[in-house]
């Protein structure tokens, strides 16, 4: 269990697995769709959160997952070489 001082919640392991659950599913939605899959994934991933969370675990998701967004819209980690 962690304690998030800015947030005051307790943090257990089973969301610090769902953190990561959907942190891969955002990367896998981007390695195989491109661009477009990680909007997608990360749309889904939002209506999940939405549905399932409420009140401070709410605002953590979204910090978390939006982090993970930006992280990967930003950097070209799948980019594929190409031959020359």
């Amino acid at each position: 269990m962690y304690k998030l001082i800015f947030l005051s919640i307790t943090i257990s392991s089973k969301v610090v697995l769902w953190q990561l659950v959907l942190g891969v599913g955002q990367a896998i939605g981007k390695y195989f769709w491109g661009m477009k899959g990680l909007i997608i994934t990360a749309l889904i991933i939002l209506l999940w959160t939405l549905s399932q969370t409420y009140n401070e675990l709410f605002y953590f998701h979204l910090i978390i997952q939006s982090i993970i967004f930006i992280v990967l819209l930003n950097k070209n980690i799948f980019k594929k070489n190409k031959a020359s």
